[in-house]
């Protein structure tokens, strides 16, 4: 019941923010923020001590990970010319696999497999609701 009406509240705060999610980006909008906190709680059915334990170290493992997905937006920049462009997004793609493995048992030390694999499954959840309202 709680998972079905924390569901409703995603769907629609992202409805009402398909507007603004293409001119803010995730970090800097908290709406955003927020709809992506409650969704990876929901599908990872974090408890409160597992919740304070894991968001410290989500948010460490998402700075990470928000400087490779930067750097490769910048490599798919019309403007880059870059000879070894191919060569780059191979490194970054290999350094998310890294991140991943960095933070694997540090996730592992507060949630149980199944719920990291949720976590994962979320974030991509999250990612397909976004670039969907965005083709809207």
């Amino acid at each position: 019941m709680l998972q079905r009406i924390v569901l409703l509240v995603v769907c629609m705060l992202s409805m009402s923010l398909a507007g603004n999610a293409q001119q803010h980006h995730q970090k800097s909008d908290p709406k955003l923020k927020a709809i992506k906190v409650a969704l990876i709680s929901d599908r990872m059915a974090l408890t409160p001590e597992q919740s304070a334990k894991f968001w410290p170290v989500y948010n460490r493992y998402e700075d990470e990970m928000r400087l490779v997905w930067r750097a490769k937006k910048a490599l798919n920049d019309p403007e880059n010319k870059t000879k070894d462009k191919v060569d780059r997004l191979q490194e970054l793609e290999e350094k998310k696999v890294q991140i991943r493995g960095k933070y694997k048992n540090e996730f592992l030390s507060v949630v149980s497999a199944d719920q990291l694999a949720a976590m994962y499954s979320a974030e991509i959840e999250f990612k397909n609701m976004l670039l969907k309202r965005l083709r809207k």
